[in-house]
């Protein structure tokens, strides 16, 4: 039933904002002509990053860029990626499956009012990944404006290093940001 909670969360967002300038920038405009690159994540309940797909255009759908990263795979085999009945929660860009659990419509919403309250616990227990990027784009303010490097690969390397940076210090209980 999607109204009980999960006994592990996971959570994917995105966030857009670096992206690769100089000759390769065309193909990382988005459709407001910012220079952005799409962050596909996975927190969990500590605000750590478990999961990161970096790389693709800022313009992309996340329901493709979803699709194109590992997580399908990783639902395939579910008994090592999703024991115990776990999964997680999305917003309504992602399509909803087995493990992958998002919000019922604002027309569901409003006509039921269980659907209702499910959305606002939902929508409470999401936050954490807006809080996870928010950490990590606080402590290393860059990634917030520009990140203005020649090649892609060097923005991907960048961003999975603030990545791996953000849960070194939550891992050491530096999370002082």
């Amino acid at each position: 039933d999607r109204r009980h909670r999960p006994r592990r969360r996971g959570r994917p967002g995105r966030r857009r904002g670096a992206g690769a300038g100089g000759s390769s920038a065309g193909p990382y405009r988005d459709r407001k002509g910012n220079l952005s690159m799409n962050l596909t994540a996975v927190c969990d309940d500590k605000c750590r990053f478990i999961y990161a797909y970096v790389g693709e255009s800022g313009r992309c759908h996340d329901a493709p860029v979803f699709s194109r990263s590992q997580i399908p795979a990783y639902m395939r085999n579910s008994d090592r990626y999703f024991p115990d009945g776990a999964y997680l929660l999305a917003d309504s860009a992602y399509p909803l499956s087995q493990y992958v659990i998002t919000p019922y419509s604002q027309a569901e919403s409003a006509a039921d009012v269980i659907k209702a309250n499910f959305n606002g616990v939902f929508s409470s227990m999401r936050q954490l990944i807006e809080t996870a990027f928010g950490r990590m784009v606080s402590k290393w303010r860059f990634l917030s404006k520009y990140l203005y490097l020649l090649d892609s690969e060097r923005v991907v390397k960048c961003v999975t290093c603030c990545l791996i940076l953000h849960n070194f210090c939550i891992d050491m209980n530096k999370i002082d940001v």
